[in-house]
């Protein structure tokens, strides 16, 4: 076969080249090969085997750049703080009060989950006033150190996500490397880091923290699950849609509901004590949230209803509004629902045996839930990060679905998903032709919802496959896939 041939071709050719590597004369001196043969002969080979890494260095690299430049040394980052870091950190308005009458005002709303409310007071001195023009705020350290603090927190976040996906999908080197790759090349990434996104950032990490938990069947393993799901969701409300795959898996069900549930009870508690409101309302202000209709005219509002808004309804009165709102909620919640079913009939879960990598119907339902999370959210830019598991499980599941013919249509539906919803690549393209992207290109939330349905059409298309089925057909092969060729 070729591949034989050229696996045979590339032994024998590697024989030669060590045996000119080694050639060596006596007669006092050493004759030996040019340094640039002695070179080629030792990288040769494995720049054969592993080609196709070395052609995509080029765009990770490229995506290293645009990250670092625009996360870390975007001039506006440095002159003023944008994103949630300068409105949800240093805006009490935000979260729970004004000022009114020269008096502060407390808990007027509750914006963010509890452990944000405890993270601003271990920042923000507590001697907050009201003077002429309003609220008065001070921080316990500099505003630029903190802002070095918590850069280095994102990076540690971001590296630590990037370890917990490797560990989580059982990732080789190859396949990491293309995972990152995707990620670095993503725009969302270095925007986030921009905007000094800590929130975002930490529910990645909670949230991959809490599969891995889970695929451990020791009970305190499944306790840590039950408790980081719990602080996700204290974080932001949006994690709660993960509950499903704590609750429908019956084994230890009650160790992890009641470390989940424990835990939010005790941040609530915290977080209502020191803003000086009841539980009640606290309890009320995460869970139910205000669901108004995004600000088209503002485009920071990155969510599906303000991209439907913005392309069809531009200047559209508040009762198309929020049919628009009615409407994508029905789609979303739709997938969601079909979610949850999928979930409950796979009990995917519960094969702690199985390496996460080698079940499909574990990889379906992890890379839906995590399409799902910016499709949920009032979404800003990097509400996007969430996608950086999807990315992962596309890449696995590009050689693992039952038949050529799914393969072939998961790659290329998935391909163009990822180019449009990562945005560089597309961007780049339109510098080099000197051409303005089409509005519906800038609008992220449209492929995440591509991207959303492409895996519910897979899930859905491999539900009648044999589950004690564990070989594939090799006849679609792809570079980062570990299945050999016969």
């Amino acid at each position: 076969m070729l591949s034989r041939n050229w696996l045979n071709s590339g032994s024998h050719e590697r024989t030669e080249q060590c045996a000119r590597a080694e050639n060596t004369l006596t007669d006092g001196g050493v004759e030996s090969m040019k340094v640039s043969d002695r070179v080629l002969a030792v990288i040769g080979p494995r720049v054969r085997s592993h080609r196709w890494l070395f052609a995509l260095l080029p765009f990770t690299f490229w995506g290293l750049r645009s990250t670092l430049l625009n996360g870390l040394v975007d001039p506006l980052r440095v002159t003023k703080f944008r994103g949630d870091f300068s409105g949800a950190l240093f805006d009490l308005f935000w979260w729970q009060g004004a000022c009114q009458d020269g008096e502060l005002v407390r808990g007027l709303e509750v914006a963010y989950g509890p452990l944000f409310t405890l993270l601003h007071y271990a920042v923000i001195d507590s001697r907050e006033s009201c003077g002429p023009a309003g609220l008065a705020v001070q921080t316990h350290i500099g505003v630029d150190l903190l802002l070095y603090i918590v850069t280095a927190a994102n990076l540690l976040l971001i590296v630590g996500s990037m370890w917990l996906m490797r560990k989580l999908f059982d990732l080789d080197d190859r396949q990491t490397l293309l995972v990152a790759t995707l990620w670095l090349v993503d725009f969302h990434l270095g925007f986030s880091l921009g905007v000094a996104a800590i929130l975002e950032f930490l529910e990645l990490f909670l949230l991959l923290a809490v599969l891995v938990a889970m695929r451990d069947s020791r009970r305190s393993s499944q306790i840590s699950s039950g408790l980081l799901l719990g602080l996700a969701v204290m974080v932001k409300v949006v994690p709660v849609i993960f509950l499903p795959l704590l609750l429908l898996n019956r084994q230890r069900l009650l160790s992890r509901v009641v470390a989940c549930v424990s835990t939010m009870v005790v941040l609530i508690g915290l977080a209502s004590s020191v803003l000086m409101i009841s539980p009640v309302s606290m309890v009320r202000g995460i869970f139910f949230p205000s669901l108004a209709v995004t600000t088209v005219d503002d485009p920071e509002f990155r969510s599906l209803p303000s991209s439907i808004a913005r392309l069809f309804f531009p200047s559209a009165d508040p009762v198309i509004g929020g049919l628009v709102m009615f409407g994508c909620l029905l789609v979303v919640g739709s997938i969601y629902l079909a979610v949850i079913w999928l979930t409950a009939r796979n009990h995917v879960v519960s094969l702690e045996h199985t390496p996460a990598g080698d079940d499909r119907d574990w990889l379906l339902l992890v890379g839906l839930y995590f399409s799902l999370l910016p499709l949920l959210n009032i979404a800003h830019r990097h509400t996007f990060l969430f996608l950086a598991p999807v990315y992962a499980v596309g890449v696995l599941l590009a050689s693992k679905l039952s038949t050529f013919k799914k393969r072939a249509s998961f790659v290329f539906v998935g391909a163009l998903a990822y180019i449009w919803v990562s945005q560089s690549l597309l961007s780049a393209a339109a510098r080099l032709g000197g051409v303005d992207l089409p509005t519906v290109f800038l609008e992220e939330s449209l492929p995440t919802l591509l991207l959303a349905m492409l895996f519910l059409v897979a899930a859905w298309s491999e539900r009648k496959v044999d589950p004690e089925a564990k070989t594939v057909d090799v006849g679609f092969r792809l570079p980062w896939s570990t299945t050999e060729l016969e």
